[in-house]
């Protein structure tokens, strides 16, 4: 028997999305959220600007925040409906990668002080089923202007920081400025170090297209060039994926600024073959050489103790330093490369004789040979100190416990015990007195409990060391910690097939059986929602919101399958469920819980296709213009064909139809569209007309064919 979506569904338009995860799940629990992008990526110091959040499972009471307490970041609107990407779609081998996230957008305010400093700055966002990642923004003293924004002959004036998002499969911009004098620019495009995933290739062409220079972001570690302008002169910059891959969280800042003195990769510097330094020192440098490689010589007497570091975040550079020691032998004696959590490179290494010492810095990232490969050197003593760090998020479950690890770094030999403090725990949440790390301890596991009647709430923690050093007490501090409270999902989510996999007809929707399983007591509504991180690309599989009443058990999940997928490949596809839940506070929050198994289909020929002859029809502005149309269908879609215009219909299209019922005892039928003369500008418009069908009064199935007007007459 089938069931009606329509007799326990509100009605919900069926959007693209992507497929479902390739493991399986877990026991049932709360399915926390993520973070996926913050667009502009980039903000400029003193300001407040509106930005857009890209969040992955998102609910309406998320709550956010900034590693930075000078900064604010705050919600001015609730999460928006679920975004699916637009295409092109990949076919063919990368239609079986993995695909991004579906999010939500949600708008919000970032507040920027003046005194804040150009830097990279992070955020992080929570609610009832736990705290996100980090995600990044960078906060810049330059002017800032959004690609989107920009007209079609708008020439940029510098130094300007563009911030751009490559969103679609093969997407490329281009950005148009004015070079202000004869001289270097220096053009560096951030992607890694903002959380994109996008790895750009940049261009410069000159105003008749020719390449000026190039640089690929292979290594996914940003990327910069230099090249020599001519005062007046239009460039323009191009930039887009290496691999032509697009989505919304493929953001991007471009720097464009003039340099004083340029030097390019393929460049013949000379260097010293070691430079000769003393302890202390602290310099910033370029390897200048291709070889990536700078050499420094130092002399030192038994039984010091050096702090060396090398660090290419400091400066903004892509460079990813390593630091070697050597002795006067030519001996290796120690190496390092990345610190935790960093690229940059730092060690403590105690002599075993005098004399002098060679350090060499050198870099994997590829970009030595420029004076853009920049990065900062320092060589101390090591004085008797310690550092401290912890994860960036925890959540606890109310009522239970869940363990933080304090890890320890110490310096100079200092061996002694580290009293520890944990400040700003959300209420009802307690941790055990007389925290301390051990004498010659590195790590500290504490135990933080959630009691039973604790509200369901997240709160930026700051873990604070104190300790004795030479009869001196210093304090040191981690960063701060995102802890959370959380709720268990009082339901349950299930496939009925658990991972079965269904043949069924492209261009038509597949109703899915999904189980929900409630606990004693619940009766609330539960909304059934796609999860965000899927599995494959989906090639513009489809699901909508769907709300369930407390009294259904089994529903049928509409999956949208859409006439252009592969019948070679099965997809699948996992849907959330989300419900508002008190916690014990009495504040209602919203619980999510994901779909244990999965529910799979494999394509098959198409119901109904429509298709036109003329691939390209002249119009006569004194006749209707009629496009004529054939509509193939199946035996079984007994119900009428209509036919729809799904084009731009905006005021500005000249373009304008109503629906219409295509014959149901024809196979070819005119379509008439109106056109205003007035608002045909170009020569070429590219037209869309969908055949839908309602499938036993609520399954849509649909076709699409396309169709270019061309106009020999236009308007004023």
């Amino acid at each position: 028997m089938r069931e009606s979506i329509q007799k326990i569904a509100s009605p919900a338009v069926i959007g693209i999305i992507l497929g479902c995860i390739l493991w399986p799940l877990a026991a049932v629990a709360q399915h926390p959220p993520s973070i996926g992008y913050l667009f502009p990526p980039a903000g400029q110091a003193g300001q407040t600007v509106e930005v857009v959040l890209g969040g992955y499972d998102w609910t309406p009471d998320m709550q956010l925040f900034v590693r930075d307490e000078r900064l604010k970041l705050e919600k001015i609107g609730t999460p928006g409906p679920i975004i699916v990407p637009e295409p092109p779609y990949w076919f063919g081998k990368k239609a079986r990668r993995a695909p991004f996230g579906l999010p939500r957008e949600t708008i919000a305010r970032l507040t920027i002080p003046a005194d804040v400093s150009a830097g990279v700055f992070k955020w992080q966002a929570a609610n009832a089923n736990g705290a996100t990642a980090s995600g990044r923004f960078a906060v810049t003293d330059l002017p800032i202007a959004l690609d989107s924004n920009l007209p079609g002959k708008a020439h940029l004036e510098l130094p300007i920081c563009v911030c751009g998002q490559i969103k679609l499969i093969s997407e490329v911009d281009r950005i148009d400025f004015v070079a202000p004098e004869n001289g270097a620019i220096k053009c560096t495009l951030a992607a890694a170090s903002i959380g994109s995933p996008l790895r750009a290739i940049l261009e410069i062409r000159d105003a008749t297209g020719k390449l000026v220079a190039e640089v690929a972001d292979t290594a996914g570690a940003d990327t910069q060039l230099a090249f020599e302008a001519r005062a007046g002169q239009v460039y323009t910059a191009v930039v887009y994926d290496l691999d032509f891959r697009g989505d919304r969280s493929f953001v991007y800042m471009l720097t464009l600024a003039p340099e004083k003195q340029a030097v390019t990769a393929g460049d013949s510097i000379q260097q010293d073959a070691a430079t000769s330094l003393v302890v202390p020192t602290e310099i910033t440098r370029s390897l200048l050489r291709e070889s990536g490689e700078d050499r420094f010589r130092v002399h030192g007497q038994v039984g010091e103790v050096w702090r060396i570091s090398a660090s290419g975040e400091k400066v903004g550079s892509q460079v990813d330093p390593i630091v070697t020691v050597f002795g006067s032998d030519g001996k290796e004696l120690a190496r390092v490369d990345d610190i935790a959590g960093s690229t940059d490179a730092e060690l403590e290494f105690r002599l075993p004789a005098a004399g002098e010492y060679e350090i060499v810095v050198s870099d994997l990232s590829g970009s030595g040979g420029s004076s853009l490969a920049n990065y900062a050197f320092s060589i101390r003593h090591a004085v008797p100190d310690f550092e401290m760090s912890a994860v960036e998020r925890l959540s606890v479950p109310i009522g239970g416990k869940a363990t933080l690890q304090l890890n320890v770094v110490r310096h100079g030999g200092f061996i002694d015990p580290i009293d520890v403090k944990l400040v700003g725990l959300p209420n009802g949440m307690t941790v055990p007195e007389n925290l301390q790390v051990p004498a010659k301890q590195n790590i500290l596991k504490v135990e933080l409990e959630a009691n039973g009647q604790a509200a369901a709430i997240a709160d930026m923690v700051s873990i604070l060391g104190q300790a004795v050093i030479d009869e001196e007490v210093i304090h040191r501090a981690t960063d701060p910690v995102l802890v959370c409270t959380t709720i268990k999902p009082p339901f349950m989510i299930d496939a009925e097939g658990q991972d079965d996999v269904t043949k069924w007809p492209r261009g038509s929707t597949f109703p899915a059986p999904v189980l929900i399983t409630r606990d004693a007591g619940f009766t609330g509504e539960i909304l059934l929602e796609m999860t965000s991180m899927q599995g494959r690309h989906r090639q513009g599989i489809a699901g909508p919101d769907m709300r369930i009443r407390a009294d259904v058990s089994r529903v049928l999940y509409p999956v949208f399958l859409p006439e252009w997928l592969e019948t070679t490949r099965t997809s699948r596809m996992v849907v959330n469920g989300v419900a508002q839940v008190a916690d014990p506070q009495g504040n209602l929050r919203y619980s999510v819980s994901r779909q244990k198994t999965r529910m799979g289909f494999l394509p098959t020929g198409a119901m109904l296709k429509i298709s036109s002859d003329q691939a390209e029809l002249a119009f006569d502005p004194k006749r209707p213009l009629l496009i004529p149309l054939k509509v193939s269908r199946d035996e079984s879609l007994g119900q009428p064909v209509t036919l729809t215009l799904v084009s731009d219909q905006s005021e500005s299209s000249p373009f304008s139809a109503v629906s219409q019922v295509f014959p149901d005892d024809a196979d070819r039928y005119d379509f008439a569209i109106a056109v205003n003369l007035a608002l045909v500008t170009k020569t070429e418009y590219p037209l869309k007309i969908r055949a839908a069908v309602i499938k036993d009064g609520q399954y849509p199935v649909i076709s699409e064919t396309s169709v270019i007007v061309v106009s020999a007459n236009r308007g004023p």
